[in-house]
């Protein structure tokens, strides 16, 4: 998935982009330059250093890929840098809580409309987004599955190593 981030990005924005990552030790094999930077893991130390380090990363001409618009998406807004967001779904819904859906729809709106680029997960999700705002540049592009590591097997058995009904 990370690949055909990139390389959407890549055709989309000109340009490609830095990964950044608070678990240095867990980067995947990625073809461009990947910034690692360490954060606390309590919040909201983790959140108050990322937002230091990206406003370092303001003065560079860098493009920060968001796994959520909340709070990956919330703090490069705060921080005024580039980015992108990816869109998994449930998180772009509306909220039900009435307080939430005041505060929380009109931030996340926000977020979403300053962002370069929104990342749908689905065609579907893609759509959602779209009625959030017609300012919101989004693209979709579906998960991928690894047919090598996924591949069917037997229902049956499946079924019965997970104590599951037929």
């Amino acid at each position: 998935m990370c690949f055909q981030i990139q390389k959407t990005l890549c055709h989309l924005l000109n340009y490609s982009p830095q990964v950044i990552t608070q678990y240095p030790t867990k980067l995947p094999t990625f073809p461009t330059p990947i910034i690692a930077f360490p954060v606390p893991d309590q919040r909201p130390l983790r959140e108050i250093a990322a937002l230091k380090t990206l406003k370092k990363l303001k003065k560079q001409d860098s493009v920060v890929i968001c796994a959520t618009w909340y709070p990956e998406g919330f703090l490069c807004w705060l921080a005024d840098i580039p980015y992108v967001v990816l869109a998994h779904g449930t998180e772009i819904l509306p909220a039900k809580n009435q307080i939430k859906r005041i505060i929380w729809e009109s931030l996340k709106n926000r977020v979403l409309i300053k962002a370069k680029l929104v990342i749908a997960n689905s065609q579907y999700t893609g759509e959602v987004v779209k009625k959030i705002s017609r300012k919101i540049r989004v693209v979709s592009i579906p998960l991928a599955v690894d047919l090598e590591k996924f591949v069917p097997g037997d229902r049956l058995k499946a079924k019965k190593s997970f104590d599951a009904s037929e």
